[in-house]
């Protein structure tokens, strides 16, 4: 299946219907319930055409990455093109997107994709020492988290437990009012991604205790703040850490063509939009949508220049744009880029996020396929919804790459002991055979 499905012909007959199906989609649903929120449609003659040939234009220069081996960067580039570019395309085929904001999108993407195919350096050394000193490190960083997550769910949470998902939103309240010093919260950042990896670390070891402890901790984060990403992302990381799936890539586009499938489904049959309320309008259509928003706002009041005022630009976005200056529209990628160096910073960053992707792709080349994948989930997404130092620093990104380097280097180890067990003898013929030793 994976074969077919990387054929060139198939991965273009799916990008196209993917932009169809979220093209009416935005026409038929998006646009009727939540044009006060900004979706609405005042195309221009052109605007058709503009979105296919700007659509086609990247999808020709992310192609490569789908028939690329390598490990992160590939997946993480073709999510962020299904994730982010080909959303904006049907933003623009709907509304009257001005032609300098489609031409700096243009070269911000265009510019990632060709950067990250064209960079070129030495390969990361991965951790060459004994397996039980990369092990003792990962136990040590288990068992760190675990003791933030606890500590502040004893000192500021009293150590509830919450197992509801429906009714999270006055514990986010009251975490909001907690008051956590900076240092503390950089530190617990990261547990939110690094526990689910390190659980299925474990539980490919047959760890049952420390994973025990992890998913306590886990459940115990959860309860803090309610943040349901908490488990989402436990479940997203144990879903691919246990599926054998050679070619992942092959995957995404036919994932996101059923997600709409059953967006589309769910209104027809039920006459229900969870699934768009939730993930398409959200995770889709909201972040292009923000971009536009930046760049007006940006283009006239100018580039910050990584000055913050009183008031964060997060919040001068929902105060300008919808009213409620409580609304803190993060966005990401484009909107980073533009509202701190303004066009400059669409040719700066680019540079940026592909020389992490390249790093990050050498550093984790020995991990398992599906933890790779996580990684290039969570980072996605991540980087999609934040700033670049938000992401890296605030959102723990930083170290839960460290985290992936060690569980890369632990399967480089098992590669490399695998290697050493076997011994060549000689036949009587005088051929040289290799004889597998292991026990």
């Amino acid at each position: 299946m994976s074969k077919f499905l990387s054929r060139s012909s198939v991965i273009v007959c799916l990008v196209v219907l993917y932009r169809i199906l979220l093209d009416y989609i935005y026409l038929s649903v998006t646009s009727v319930t939540w044009d006060y929120y900004g979706f609405i449609i005042n195309a221009g003659r052109s605007s058709f055409w503009v979105s296919w040939m700007v659509l086609l234009a990247l999808l020709y220069l992310v192609f490569p990455f789908f028939q690329k081996e390598a490990p992160f960067y590939p997946d993480i580039l073709i999510l962020v093109f299904i994730m982010r570019v080909v959303p904006f395309t049907t933003l623009l085929r709907f509304q009257d997107i001005p032609g300098r904001l489609t031409l700096l999108f243009f070269v911000f993407y265009a510019l990632l994709f060709i950067l990250a195919q064209v960079l070129k350096f030495k390969k990361i050394p991965l951790l060459r020492g004994g397996k039980k000193q990369t092990d003792l490190l990962l136990y040590l960083s288990a068992f760190f988290f675990i003791a933030i997550v606890v500590f502040i769910s004893g000192f500021y949470a009293k150590f509830r437990l919450h197992f509801s998902l429906t009714d999270v939103y006055d514990l986010r309240q009251e975490a909001r009012e907690f008051d956590i010093p900076t240092i503390l919260k950089y530190l617990w950042a990261p547990a939110t991604n690094v526990l689910p990896l390190v659980f299925v670390y474990f539980a490919h070891k047959r760890k049952v205790v420390v994973c025990l402890l992890i998913f306590a901790a886990i459940l115990l984060n959860f309860s803090i703040n309610g943040m349901k990403s908490t488990f989402f992302k436990l479940l997203i990381c144990v879903a691919f850490g246990f599926v054998n799936i050679k070619n992942f890539k092959s995957y995404y586009l036919p994932g996101f063509v059923v997600l709409l499938v059953f967006t589309l489904a769910e209104g027809l049959l039920w006459d229900l939009h969870l699934l768009h309320d939730i993930l398409v309008r959200r995770a889709l259509l909201v972040p292009p949508l923000l971009d536009t928003y930046y760049y007006d706002y940006i283009t006239q009041e100018g580039p910050l220049f990584y000055v913050r005022g009183e008031m964060r630009i997060q919040n001068i976005i929902g105060e300008v744009y919808f009213n409620d200056p409580e609304t803190a529209c993060n966005n990401g990628l484009f909107s980073d880029a533009y509202m701190n160096l303004g066009a400059l910073g669409c040719i700066v960053y680019p540079v940026i996020y592909a020389f992490i992707f390249r790093i990050c792709g050498s550093a984790f080349r020995g991990a398992e396929k599906g933890l790779v994948v996580f990684a290039a989930l969570i980072m996605s997404y991540t980087f999609e919804g934040s700033e670049l130092t938000t992401g890296l620093l605030t959102h723990g990104l930083f170290v839960f790459g460290i985290i992936m380097y060690l569980v890369s280097s632990k399967g480089c180890q098992n590669e490399v002991g695998r290697k050493k067990k076997k011994k060549v003898v000689n036949t009587r013929a005088g051929s040289l055979i290799v004889q597998d030793v292991r026990n």
